[in-house]
């Protein structure tokens, strides 16, 4: 892989930015990170993943996405070529979503879900999460607080109701074993990091970005 020609393109998850991809080491590849836009009433996520596209200036780009933006990564894949796309603690297609989920939507159980309540939670989520030490968990109340709710809601709505084909390019999967919030169970990841949990991206950094550095044979 050339550092020189080649362009990483990372997709947050769910409500987060370019804070989560902080400890990644790309070993000289350039890396933008794609920004959330404001989601159209009831927009579905492979409508929402095609507008996306337009912050995407260079051909055939590496597209990293974690959790949401894993799934977001993959619609994006449908729609455009890339010369890579890697996903960590997310799914391949609907079809390997933990089938509670599939429970919310039908149930429509997500709906209590708001950012007040996520803000009155925060010992929840950071076993959800995995967050490990005083700086992790402040960075996830940031993340949460900072996180606008128009857009929250909408996406765990658009979340729950997608029903996403898996991409016909290759995606190589990166999860963890410890994953609570995308249990690793019906999954058949390309790599696996031990007791790794959603929040490995940030907290288990060094091994998922040697992992990304092997798949893309870049040289140190």
């Amino acid at each position: 892989m050339n550092a020189e020609t080649s362009h990483i393109y990372q997709i947050p998850g769910l409500g987060a930015d370019y804070r989560v991809f902080k400890n990644l080491d790309y070993q000289g590849i350039p890396s933008t990170t794609i920004e959330w836009i404001t989601p159209l009433e009831k927009e579905p996520l492979p409508e929402y993943a095609r507008r996306l596209i337009a912050q995407i200036t260079h051909p055939n780009p590496i597209i990293i996405g974690m959790s949401l933006g894993g799934i977001i990564s993959v619609e994006i894949s449908r729609l455009i070529p890339a010369s890579k796309i890697i996903i960590v603690s997310s799914v391949r297609s609907s079809k390997e979503m933990p089938s509670y989920y599939k429970m919310l939507s039908f149930f429509k159980l997500h709906k209590i879900i708001t950012k007040k309540l996520m803000m009155n939670s925060f010992g929840l989520f950071y076993k959800l999460f995995g967050v490990e030490g005083p700086s992790e968990k402040n960075l996830l109340k940031k993340i949460i607080s900072d996180t606008d709710e128009h857009f929250l809601l909408w996406s765990i709505d658009a979340l729950v109701k997608w029903r996403g084909e898996e991409s016909p390019q290759t995606i190589y999967h990166i999860h963890g074993d410890s994953d609570l919030i995308i249990p690793i169970g019906s999954l058949n990841p390309d790599a696996v990091i031990k007791k790794g949990g959603h929040f490995m991206i940030l907290n288990r950094a060094s091994e998922v970005s040697a992992l990304i550095k092997q798949y893309l044979k870049v040289k140190a």
